[in-house]
């Protein structure tokens, strides 16, 4: 899983990334405000992939400076924005995503239209920390013996008390 920014000066990676895996693209435009609104989802989007998934997968933000350097055939037929859609691992353009611009959304057409998959967890437990306890005297201990009193004495002191 792999996240890409094409800026100008970068177009070199577009060329490089372009035939080697399958891509789901977003080109974009600064101050546009569809891409603005759409940026904290496609950066969930991008984390959440590459944090909980695994696959053979690449993300990848184009700027729509970059478009007047790029030579393909790919970007000939963008002219809104956002525009995205995914890219073949033959590097040929895929399906067009006309969804919601959200994360879960965005993460269903992935899921289904590409072959990665959830990481698998280990299911070895976290280590067992010792607890410390503090030691702390009984009550017992806290009284002075001086009011100590035996179980015979409480007794008769009972007694005595249950006859008067």
């Amino acid at each position: 899983m792999k996240k890409l920014d094409i800026a100008p000066g970068k177009e070199n990676l577009f060329y490089e990334e372009v035939g080697k895996r399958p891509i789901f693209v977003k080109f974009y435009m600064d101050g546009c405000p569809h891409c603005e609104n759409m940026k904290p989802a496609w950066n969930q989007l991008a984390n959440d992939l590459t944090t909980n998934y695994d696959g053979d997968f690449t993300i990848m933000d184009v700027n729509a400076t970059t478009l007047n350097t790029l030579k393909s055939p790919l970007v000939e037929n963008v002219e809104g924005f956002p525009t995205i859609f995914t890219i073949k691992k033959d590097g040929t353009k895929g399906l067009d995503y006309n969804g919601d611009r959200s994360e879960a959304d965005m993460l269903n057409f992935i899921l289904s239209n590409s072959d990665i998959r959830k990481k698998q967890r280990s299911l070895t437990p976290y280590p067992i920390q010792k607890l410390k306890y503090k030691r702390t005297r009984s009550k017992k201990n806290k009284r002075s013996k001086k009011y100590k009193t035996s179980k015979k004495s409480t007794k008769r002191r009972r007694i005595k008390k249950s006859r008067k």
